[in-house]
């Protein structure tokens, strides 16, 4: 906080921003904390940060699961082809769970 505090001081906004959110996500703040960050971004009109805020937000009322992934090269089974729209990928993703009729009940989650 004191290092975000030092760039108020001298005017740079956009800096203490980053380390604040840094901040948040080492600590996994609360929405609070996050509502705080996005009114900020969205004054100082960076997008790609209230964009970010806003995703922290929803990740800090509904939790999270992380995981590390890796690609293949197309010849190894991986991607053959660019991934469609604007790089946004929803892979199904199985985490053990069954539906009713003992089949695996997959969730979709962004990358």
């Amino acid at each position: 906080m004191l290092e975000a505090r030092e760039y108020l001081d001298h005017d740079e906004w956009e800096i203490a921003l980053d380390v604040l959110t840094e901040l948040g996500d080492v600590h996994s703040a609360a929405a609070e904390w996050w509502d705080l960050l996005i009114e900020a971004a969205e004054q100082m009109r960076l997008e790609h940060a209230t964009a970010w805020c806003r995703w922290r937000r929803r990740e800090s009322i509904h939790g999270i699961i992380r995981a590390d992934l890796q690609l293949f090269a197309g010849q190894d089974g991986g991607r053959r082809t660019p991934i469609p729209g604007q790089g946004k990928l929803r892979p199904f993703w199985d985490l053990g769970q069954l539906t009713a009729a003992n089949e695996p009940d997959f969730r979709i989650a962004l990358i």
